[in-house]
C-alpha cells in the first residue's frame, strides 16, 4: 500500500528547492493577475510615469502623508504630479530607478508581505505597515528605496505653502517678488 506522504528526511536541498518552488508560484499567481488588473487615470497629464506607477506614487505618497483636519493630503497637494514633473526633467537613469522602486513596492507585497494583493488593492493601514517593514528592513535596498520615497515626498509635500500653516511655518522671511 502506498502512502502520499513521503516519509525520507527533509534535507536542506530538499528545503530550498521547495521554498524556491513556493516562491515561484507566488510570482506567477502574482504576474498572471496583471493581466487583469486596471489602474485609474491619472488626474494630471503625465511626462514620464505611467498610469499604473502614478497610481502606485500616490498610494505610497498618501500613506506617508495621509493628511488631518488642519493639513491636505499628499495627493490633494498634488505631489505624485510634481514628482512625476521632476523626474521629467532629472537625468533618464534616476527617472528608471524610481520606476523601478515603484514596481518593487507594488508588486513586492507578495515576496516581501506575503499578501496576495498588490500595494495599491491593500487598506490603509496594511499600506503603512508594509512600508514600516520596508523602513526597517535587513534588506538595504529596502531601506533605501524607502528612504528615497519619503524624502521625495516629503520634499514635494513641504515646499508647497498650502501645507506650511499645519506646520505652523509662517513662509520665508525674504517676500518673493
Amino acid at each position: 500500500m502506498s502512502s502520499f506522504v513521503d516519509e525520507r528526511p527533509t534535507s536542506r536541498r530538499r528545503f530550498f528547492r521547495t521554498l524556491l518552488v513556493v516562491i515561484a508560484l507566488l510570482v506567477l499567481i502574482n504576474l498572471f493577475r496583471l493581466g487583469f488588473v486596471s489602474y485609474p487615470e491619472a488626474d494630471v497629464k503625465l511626462e514620464c510615469f505611467t498610469d499604473k506607477e502614478y497610481a502606485v506614487l500616490k498610494a505610497a505618497a498618501d500613506t506617508l502623508l495621509p493628511g488631518a483636519a488642519d493639513a491636505p493630503s499628499a495627493s490633494a497637494l498634488g505631489v505624485p504630479g510634481s514628482i512625476d514633473k521632476f523626474l521629467a526633467t532629472a537625468p533618464p537613469e534616476l527617472g528608471a530607478r524610481f520606476k523601478q522602486l515603484l514596481m518593487m513596492l507594488e508588486h513586492g507585497t507578495t515576496i516581501f508581505g506575503l499578501k496576495f494583493r498588490r500595494f495599491t488593492e491593500l487598506s490603509q493601514g496594511e499600506r503603512l505597515a508594509y512600508l514600516e517593514k520596508w523602513m526597517n528592513s535587513d534588506l538595504s535596498i529596502q531601506r533605501q528605496g524607502f528612504m528615497g520615497l519619503k524624502k521625495l515626498v516629503a520634499t514635494f509635500y513641504y515646499v508647497n505653502p498650502r501645507s506650511w500653516q499645519a506646520i505652523g511655518y509662517p513662509g520665508p522671511w525674504v517676500k518673493q517678488a
